[in-house]
């Protein structure tokens, strides 16, 4: 990861907090970034770490969001009608909850309400999760995955594509299976063949709504030492 940070751009880096998803975010320029383009993500709840891809963005800030498209104004009274006839309108209402600080991303001269669906500017986007070189405690022990039970809360019927993939050493390339469809609510597993003495696992879905990866278990034969 430090090879690949612009040693130009690399001061407009920033940390930023994501209250509502318990994340920090570390925000870095990638090679030909002139913003941060990437960020290592920390969720201090699990004390686990991901990555993910940014639009280019100049700087991010937690805060209180209200909803887009608010007009229930003085100025949105029409004539004839007055304040007290005509459409009701629920007057003296919050259109935010001020406990709920939500992340905003400015990028150009866009800003951008953080996580708040399932497209990045109206356009799918590719989500991965995944666990990789895990030696199961026996790192010499050449190991076969036969099978794997994702876990995951989502929607009736979304598809999520798993790989495994195995490796010999941690410096070596890992060697992946193809990407194999699992249908929530409809598969309990899917079956692979892969070996090697460290495994990787990766689960991704390229649009649709969003899931959560619970956990997840897997067949592991051993080999042998060989």
């Amino acid at each position: 990861m430090f090879d690949s940070i612009d040693p130009t751009q690399f001061p407009r880096s920033f940390v930023v907090n994501d209250p509502t998803n318990s994340d920090v975010l570390i925000c870095i320029p990638r090679n030909g970034a002139e913003y941060p383009d990437f960020a290592v993500v920390w969720d201090y709840t699990a004390d686990s770490l991901g990555v993910r891809d940014l639009a280019d963005s100049s700087h991010m800030v937690s805060g209180i969001v209200t909803e887009a498209g608010f007009d229930d104004t003085w100025n949105a009274v029409k004539s004839p009608d007055s304040w007290d006839d005509g459409d009701p309108i629920n007057w003296n209402q919050s259109f935010f909850n001020p406990a709920d600080d939500s992340l905003v991303m400015a990028s150009g001269n866009q800003l951008f309400y953080f996580d708040s669906e399932n497209t990045q500017n109206g356009e799918d986007y590719t989500s991965i999760v995944g666990k990789h070189m895990w030696d199961f405690g026996e790192p010499e022990m050449v190991k076969l995955v036969r099978s794997v039970w994702p876990r995951v809360t989502a929607p009736i019927g979304v598809t999520i594509e798993v790989r495994v993939g195995g490796a010999p050493t941690t410096d070596a390339q890992i060697q992946w299976s193809e990407w194999l469809p699992f249908v929530t609510n409809s598969q309990d597993k899917i079956d692979v063949f892969v070996s090697g003495r460290l495994l990787s696992f990766d689960f991704r879905s390229e649009s649709g709504p969003a899931w959560v990866l619970n956990g997840f278990d897997v067949n592991v034969i051993p080999q042998g030492r060989f």
